[in-house]
């Protein structure tokens, strides 16, 4: 999904965003790499480490923040 809307809106955007192409494409794998690696460390908790869990998917929501003003979208 996220692909389909890079190819089609990605130029748009970035003029929008007063950056290239590249510079969305860059900022945009940083924050779903960034976003794969904490979604694991989730997978990885227990039960018993409820405050962790907390945290981290408070990070993923910021993560899906990021991603939609990067795609040009309302969070």
């Amino acid at each position: 999904m996220i692909e389909e809307l890079l190819s089609s809106n990605l130029s748009r955007l970035s003029i929008a965003a007063n950056l290239d192409v590249e510079q969305v494409t860059l900022r945009l794998k940083a924050v779903l790499e960034n976003r794969k690696l904490v979604a694991k460390q989730l997978l990885n908790l227990t039960h018993n480490e409820e405050e962790q869990i907390k945290q981290l998917s408070e990070i993923l929501k910021y993560h899906d923040v990021t991603i939609c003003k990067l795609l040009g979208m309302k969070p």
